[in-house]
C-alpha cells in the first residue's frame, strides 16, 4: 500500500513537472502569436502584455504588401521539399549499401564518412562557393539542393543502424522470388524503416526551412530569397522595425513545420525511441 502511494506521488510530481516545462516551452510561441495580432503601439508598450487590447487581424494581410512574402514562401518550399527528398533518398540508398553489401575496407570508408562530421562548416564555405561560382550556380537554388542528393553523413549513420536490424532472411526470400537488390531496398527495406525515414525527413526539412547561412551566401536577388533572409529585409527597410509584421511572418512560417510533424509524429517518436534503445 505504501509503495502504491509512493508511485502515485511520483506520478503526480512527474505530471506537474511536465506541465511546468510545457508552459515554459509554449509561452514564447503564444507570445509570438498574440504579438502578431497587436498594433505597433502595443508591441512597443512597456510593460509588455500577452493578450492584445486591439486585435489587428489586418496584419496578416499587410505582410503580403510589405514584402514579397508569397515568393519567399514558395522559394523556401521548393528548396526544403527538394532537399528533403534528396537527403532521404541518397542517405537511405548509401546506408542500405553499407548495411547489406560486403566490400573491401567497407568499415574504413564508413568511418571516413562519419569523420566528415568533425569538419566545421566555415572551413567548407569558401571551397564550395568557388566550385558553385565556377559552375555558374550562384543566385540559383542549385547550391542549396544538389548537395543533398549526395547524402548526409549523420543521416547515413542513422539509416544504416536501422537497416542492420532488418533480418537477412527477408532479403533472401525476396531474392528467391526474383527481386533484385534495388527492389529489396525499395519494397522491403524502406517500408520497414518508416520511423527512420520520418526522422530524417523532419530533421532535414526543419534545418533547410530555417537555414540562413546557405541562402545568404548563394542567393543575391530578391526574387530568389527564402523566408529567413526575405523576412530579415524588413529590418533594413523601415526606420521603426514593424515587429508585429515580423511576428506575423514567423507564425505563417511555422505552419509547414507543424503540419509535417502532425502527420509524421507517430513515426518520428517511434524512430527516436528505437534509436535511443539501440
Amino acid at each position: 500500500m505504501i509503495r502504491l502511494k509512493r508511485l502515485r506521488i511520483s506520478s503526480i510530481l512527474a505530471f506537474i513537472v511536465l506541465i511546468i516545462v510545457t508552459i515554459l516551452l509554449i509561452t514564447p510561441v503564444l507570445y509570438m502569436a498574440f504579438t502578431s495580432l497587436k498594433p505597433l503601439s502595443e508591441v512597443r508598450a512597456y510593460p509588455p502584455t500577452l493578450l492584445p487590447k486591439q486585435w489587428m487581424w489586418s496584419n496578416y494581410a499587410e505582410i503580403f504588401s510589405r514584402v514579397n512574402y508569397l515568393g519567399y514562401y514558395k522559394n523556401s518550399l521548393i528548396v526544403a521539399c527538394l532537399s528533403t527528398l534528396g537527403t532521404v533518398f541518397s542517405s537511405s540508398f548509401v546506408a542500405y549499401g553499407f548495411a547489406r553489401f560486403r566490400a573491401p575496407h567497407k568499415n574504413k570508408i564508413f568511418m571516413i564518412i562519419i569523420a566528415t562530421l568533425l569538419l566545421p562548416y566555415p572551413a567548407l564555405i569558401i571551397p564550395q562557393y568557388l566550385i558553385f561560382q565556377h559552375l555558374g550556380w550562384v543566385d540559383t537554388f542549385l547550391p542549396l539542393i544538389v548537395p543533398t542528393f549526395f547524402g548526409s553523413a549523420y543521416f547515413i549513420f542513422l539509416m544504416r543502424q536501422f537497416f542492420t536490424t532488418v533480418p537477412d532472411s527477408l532479403f533472401e526470400a525476396a531474392k528467391i522470388d526474383g527481386c533484385n537488390e534495388f527492389r529489396n531496398y525499395w519494397n522491403i527495406a524502406l517500408p520497414l524503416c518508416k520511423p527512420a525515414l520520418a526522422s530524417v525527413a523532419i530533421f532535414e526539412f526543419q534545418w533547410t526551412w530555417n537555414d540562413v547561412i546557405g541562402p545568404v551566401i548563394y542567393l543575391t536577388s530578391d526574387k530568389n530569397f527564402t523566408l529567413p533572409i526575405g523576412m530579415a529585409s524588413l529590418f533594413g527597410v523601415h526606420k521603426i522595425i514593424p515587429w508585429q509584421i515580423i511576428m506575423t511572418g514567423n507564425v505563417l512560417a511555422l505552419l509547414p513545420l507543424i503540419i509535417l510533424f502532425a502527420f509524421a509524429q507517430k513515426y518520428f517518436v517511434e524512430g527516436i525511441t528505437i534509436s535511443g534503445v539501440k
